[in-house]
Parts: C-alpha cells; structure tokens; sequence
C-alpha cells in the first residue's frame, strides 16, 4: 500500500498587508481631500496626519486632546498596544482641531455621527479614499504603510523612531521592556515632515494616482 503523500503547504497571505497609494501620489491626493468639505473628509485628512488607526480616528474625544501642546494621549482601551500612547500632532492637524474645537455641537467625540452621540461610521472615510483614486482596493490603514515607505525612501530618520511614530516598539520582549520613553520631540519632528510633504503643492495635480 502505497503512503500517500502530504498535500503541499498553501502560501499564508500576508498578515496585515493593506494596500496603500505611492507616497509621491500623497500630495495630489490631499489637495482633492482639502477640497471637499465634509467632516468625514477631515476626519480622513487627521487619520492620514496622525498616523492613526481608523478605530482611533472614530473614538477620538476633545478630552483626549491637549491643543496647546499639540499632544493626542489615547490612553489604550482603543488600541492593539498593551501601554499607554501618546501621539504628537503637526501644525496643520491643530489648525484645524482647534477651529473645530470654538465651533463644536458635541462636547464627546471629536468626530460625531449623524446621532451626535455616537462616532462617524467607519466607512465615511474609506468613502472618500475610493472616490477620489477610483481604486476600489486600497484602504485608510493602508496610510501607515504610505507614511514608512517615504521615510525610508526620502529621508533619515532613526528606523527605530519611525517605527515608533506609528508605534510600533522594535526589539524583542526583554529589550520592550526598557524601552519606557515616548521620544515625543524625534517622533514630533518626523511627523511634522510627514505633514509638510504630505501638504505641499502638488508637483503635477493630473498625475494618475499609483498603489503601492
């Protein structure tokens, strides 16, 4: 009797992979974002500035958001991380939070649903991104991966500091465990250029949008 032989292993998909548009194509991109005028649009523009998650975005609370120092303190109830996070925002965030702060109807969420008691859905922003690339694949994760491609092809920045913009805490488990600080100065700094590039004008504002 012949032993039959194992089936070959099929390839695991990629944990985590979201497809992102091509850092180059950012600027283009958020200039047609700017040019819409609904909430969900800047709730977009912040998750893209940020470097946050869409579940933060929705969850953000004005409490949480301290707009003279610039700094965003998610705590960690709404996060993958098991520490407490602390997140810089650039100049071109706080204008607008600050402004939505002195017109605000709801004094819970940052960005509120129709009900105003209950964070946008979040499908608001993914709206946005698939109309104005017409590709029905990417996603707003897909950002974070847009932010770490330019810094490691434009700039550099310490990976480490990179890495931890987006907080992620590199080493192994015993190395994690002293690594305590928030580098809040190194990470405002990457995130201010992030900003800058991500705002500037647009070299050419017809060029056809790529998918990294």
């Amino acid at each position: 009797m012949k032993r039959k032989k194992p089936e070959p292993r099929r390839g695991k998909r990629r944990a985590g992979f979201h497809k992102a548009i091509d850092y180059q194509d950012l600027p283009v991109f958020m200039q047609k974002l700017a040019a819409n005028p609904e909430q969900s649009a800047r709730a977009l523009e912040v998750t893209i500035l940020s470097l946050a998650r869409t579940i933060e975005i929705q969850n953000m609370r004005w409490l949480q958001l301290d707009l003279e120092g610039g700094l965003w303190d998610l705590g960690n109830p709404d996060t993958k991380n098991e520490r407490p996070k602390r997140t810089p925002l650039p100049r071109q965030t706080l204008i607008y939070l600050r402004e939505a702060y002195e017109s605000r109807v709801n004094d819970e969420f940052v960005f509120a649903g129709r009900s105003l008691d209950k964070p946008i859905s979040n499908m608001t922003m993914l709206k946005h991104l698939k109309e104005i690339t017409g590709d029905k694949t990417l996603t707003v994760h897909g950002f974070r991966t847009t932010f770490r491609t330019w810094a490691q092809e434009e700039t550099d920045f310490e990976e480490e500091i990179v890495e931890h913009c987006l907080h992620h805490i590199t080493g192994d488990d015993a190395e994690k465990a002293y690594k305590r600080g928030e580098a809040l100065m190194k990470r405002r700094v990457v995130m201010q250029a992030f900003a800058n590039f991500a705002t500037r004008p647009p070299r050419n504002s017809v060029a056809p949008m790529r998918a990294a």
